[in-house]
């Protein structure tokens, strides 16, 4: 039951040093390699790669593990906390997954060491689809409402429109404006995974149907913000514009 941390450390061509280490616990194992360097601001880029193999007869969905980096001393400098998810599908036995993470720090680690902190199975998390590219956007995530609001149109649409600071916001009831907006947003379709993620300039369409429920898309710019599973995406989105160009003119952020 108890994880055995091995701890290493390594040269590496081009980079300032190389960290190791990896556990194991009930049959999950964690390998952790990190590639350092040294960025001009003077912060330490840490490339962290990690292997997980499942030697149980469990099908594994989620591994949370704690990474603790460590001065040349034995002392604590920061603490990281990832979880690799199998969203649509399960690590089952004999199987290996893998994750990257890439993240810059001022204080530089001459040691790591590696604890597995949960393991959840597919009883806990259920598969779920991952949208792939050139999918139509409203039959990719996961909403029975949406997959088929061809058939059935929602009776609101609300517009949320970030706008220099401001939010724009338009509350869409008239069923030809609804119409239309529909065959527009059933136009759309998923681009590509990884698209640029922006920190102030977060937009929304809240779809309301007739029994009462919801559906609110998330938009990162003009990027859907989408999670699988508690893994965050950003998608770009593939004939998009004129469905965003409608939406713009009913907040009367543009009026052409």
């Amino acid at each position: 039951m108890t994880g055995v941390i091995t701890v290493m450390m390594f040269s590496l061509s081009g980079c300032s040093k190389g960290l190791y280490a990896e556990t194991e616990k009930d049959g999950i194992s964690v390998e952790v390699k990190i590639d350092t360097e040294k960025n001009k601001p003077g912060n330490t880029v840490y490339h962290i790669y990690s292997t997980f193999r499942n030697a149980s007869d469990v099908e594994v969905m989620y591994i949370k593990y704690k990474l603790r980096f460590l001065d040349d001393k034995g002392e604590e400098l920061f603490v990281m906390h990832p979880a690799w998810q199998g969203q649509d599908k399960p690590l089952i036995s004999d199987e290996t997954g893998k994750d990257e993470i890439h993240i810059q720090d001022p204080r530089q680690a001459d040691r790591i060491e590696v604890e597995i902190v949960e393991v959840k199975d597919v009883k806990a998390i259920a598969p779920v689809h991952v949208p792939a590219y050139g999918e139509y956007l409203y039959e990719a995530l996961n909403n029975e409402n949406l997959n088929r609001i061809r058939e059935v149109h929602p009776v609101n649409i609300r517009i949320l429109i970030d706008h220099m600071g401001a939010r724009n916001v338009a509350d869409v009831s008239d069923e030809k404006t609804i119409n239309a907006l529909v065959e527009a947003f059933c136009k759309v379709r998923i681009g590509n995974d990884g698209g640029m993620w922006v920190t102030d300039n977060y937009n929304g369409i809240e779809f309301t149907f007739a029994d009462g429920s919801k559906y609110y898309l998330s938009l990162n710019l003009v990027n859907l913000e989408y999670s699988v599973n508690g893994v965050e995406h950003v998608y770009e989105l593939e004939d998009f514009k004129e469905f965003w160009l409608m939406c713009k003119r009913l907040t009367g952020e543009i009026n052409y």
